[in-house]
């Protein structure tokens, strides 16, 4: 049975958070320290409200504010343009937008 594209980047969004989890914390806490999920959130002004460590959301956003900080010296400029498709795709998908062809198909080979 074919599945359907949302459900085949909500998975593709699960394994992203599920990868980027640990990365993130590890690195963050590393440059930050113990408080990192405070600073992390900071940096967005606190948009997050109170977030969980394995929200995608947070995770993808948190790269997006700290990138000089902790990723420019790890990733290069692809890999900070995926970021921006992952987090359009995740709010796109959470937002229930009808699937185009062109959104779900840049999204799936991103997340690949």
């Amino acid at each position: 049975m074919v599945m359907p594209n949302n459900e085949r980047v909500g998975r593709g969004l699960d394994a992203v958070r599920d990868g980027l989890q640990p990365v993130c914390e590890a690195a963050w806490l590393a440059k930050y320290g113990e408080d990192w999920m405070n600073v992390v959130n900071g940096r967005d002004q606190y948009a997050a409200g109170n977030p969980e460590p394995s929200d995608l959301a947070f995770l993808i956003k948190g790269m997006q504010s700290t990138w000089h900080d902790v990723w420019k010296f790890q990733l290069g400029p692809s890999e900070r343009a995926f970021t921006s498709e992952i987090r359009d795709a995740r709010n796109k998908w959470a937002d229930h937008v009808p699937p185009s062809g062109v959104t779900w198909t840049g999204a799936n080979s991103t997340l690949s």
